[in-house]
């Protein structure tokens, strides 16, 4: 193969991998947030953490999977803690806090 082709070969192929990383990955860092914002969850007759959890908790599950439950404050962080670790979640450490405090509140023991 010659010089010329097996650099645009590797171009290629560099691109491709970006590509899908940033498809995986949800976007370059500092992307734009898809978290509805407080104002519009309220203009929407619900809590922002209500619009948090039921954004962020289906991206992997049925909201009917957390909703049949009814755990400790400390159970619902723990949990919360679990799947915020998933790398694909998108839970950040202080949406973690917001979604188990909703969860305590409104599925508690």
């Amino acid at each position: 193969m010659c010089p010329v082709k097996a650099k645009l070969l590797c171009l290629t192929l560099a691109i491709l991998f970006l590509s899908a990383f940033l498809l995986v990955s949800g976007g370059p860092a500092g992307a734009k947030d898809d978290a509805p914002p407080k104002d519009q969850a309220a203009q929407n007759g619900q809590s922002a953490d209500k619009a948090l959890f039921e954004k962020r908790c289906s991206k992997c599950h049925g909201l009917d999977k957390v909703t049949a439950k009814k755990e400790t404050p400390e159970a619902w962080n723990a949990t919360v803690q679990k799947m915020a670790a998933k790398w694909f979640s998108g839970i950040s450490a202080e949406e973690a806090k917001a979604i188990a405090a909703y969860l305590a509140k409104t599925q508690g023991k």
